[in-house]
């Protein structure tokens, strides 16, 4: 019963699992023990309580004085043994309980640090490719501004290039009609 008065130490966020694991089998072999213990003195008790009753002579001897002091001692060893093993098992089922709740304590702090920090490397991961994604829109918007940028140039290059093309045909027009003028009227000083 040494090991039912130690100590556990108290470790990081909880009691120290290898130390828990020892004490519970510890507490486990014990409460077997007690338990066959005291399966034997039921046994005993039973035994004695089937045996009948010797009637009572009227001339006891010292050694039927001896016997019922035994039988005396032996009630009292039984119900002493009984006591106390009623005692043990209170005190080991309510350590073997209080153990357990530490011990479930325990591992649901644990399964909630594991679930922060999974939670926080999935938002640390989604803030990742949050900027990722955003630096790309940045990019494509450059890119779609420039693309932008261009095509108005190149809209007014073609306006100024129409433009200049219809103020052409234009000149084109004119140096052809001066030209038909002036071979007309070649035509007719040479027929003249």
């Amino acid at each position: 019963m040494g090991e039912l008065d130690q100590q556990l130490e108290i470790v990081r966020r909880g009691y120290d699992p290898h130390q828990v694991q020892r004490l519970v089998g510890s507490l486990a072999g014990e409460l077997k023990a007690l338990a066959s213990e005291n399966a034997g003195l039921r046994e005993q008790l039973a035994a004695a309580e089937a045996r009948p009753a010797e009637p009572p002579s009227h001339s006891l001897t010292a050694g039927d004085d001896a016997t019922a002091a035994r039988s005396r001692e032996t009630a009292d060893v039984l119900d002493a043994a009984r006591l106390n093993v009623a005692r043990v098992m209170e005190r080991a089922t309510k350590e073997a309980a209080e153990l357990l709740a530490a011990a479930e304590h325990e591992a649901q702090e644990k399964a909630a640090q594991q679930s922060t920090a999974a939670l926080a490397a999935a938002e640390a991961h989604a803030k990742e490719m949050l900027d990722g994604a955003e630096a790309e829109l940045a990019q494509v918007t450059a890119r779609l501004e420039q693309g932008r940028a261009e095509l108005a140039e190149l809209t007014a290059l073609r306006e100024t290039l129409r433009t200049q093309f219809s103020d052409t045909r234009a000149q084109l027009a004119a140096i052809e009609a001066t030209m038909d003028s002036a071979a007309a009227a070649e035509l007719q000083d040479a027929h003249g």
